[in-house]
């Protein structure tokens, strides 16, 4: 059984790219975040969710998409 490739997502690659003055890692995006991504088909991707961990002291929001 196939599916049909119907959408084009762009990939770009990660990668560490050492650390900043402060001890930070850098990150380093091939192609870069700036440029298109690498074309890749996909047949879904799930609607964007977010949630919300009950750390004390924390305030964040963590935004994740199926492919």
């Amino acid at each position: 059984m196939s599916f049909p490739l119907r959408g084009v997502v762009g990939h770009h690659r990660y990668r560490d790219g050492g650390l900043d003055a402060h001890g930070n890692p850098v990150p380093v995006y091939t192609p870069p975040l700036d440029a298109y991504g690498t074309p890749v088909a996909v047949y879904a991707w799930g609607p964007a969710r977010s949630s919300e961990p009950a750390v004390a002291g924390h305030d964040r929001v963590i935004i994740d998409v199926e492919i």
